[in-house]
């Protein structure tokens, strides 16, 4: 008689013990599932974020881009309507090279100036 009270008694806390670590298990894969879920928006939101800034960036480079053309266009522009004023007043147009080297540095100021904006732009997010 007390080998079968001691042999369910034995059983009982076995039991108990297999439902209690049932338990446990059931919490450990639910805060699991909840930290895989977590690390999915995480991932998610970090590649609209990622895209983004590439958008970001591509729209920021392509404004630098017209930027640098502009200038290039308006250095031509210039050149075109100080040949042009120089065919006109003398016989024998040839622009000085003053002219020429002030121009340059115009379009090269006007760049870097462009460049300037773009980057402050890549900094402060427009």
């Amino acid at each position: 008689m007390i080998k079968k009270t001691i042999g369910i008694f034995i059983i009982l806390i076995a039991s108990g013990v297999w439902f209690y670590l049932d338990l446990l298990n059931k919490q450990v894969l639910g805060g699991a599932e909840q930290i895989h879920a977590s690390v999915e928006n995480a991932r998610a939101e970090a590649k609209k974020r990622a895209a983004a800034r590439e958008e970001f960036e591509n729209m920021v480079l392509v404004y630098m881009n017209e930027c640098q053309v502009a200038a290039q266009e308006a250095r031509d522009n210039y050149l075109n309507l100080i040949d042009k004023a120089l065919k006109i007043e003398v016989e024998n147009p040839e622009m000085p090279i003053e002219v020429k080297v002030n121009v340059e540095q115009l379009m090269v100021s006007a760049k870097a100036e462009c460049q300037r904006t773009y980057e402050k732009n890549l900094k402060t997010g427009f």
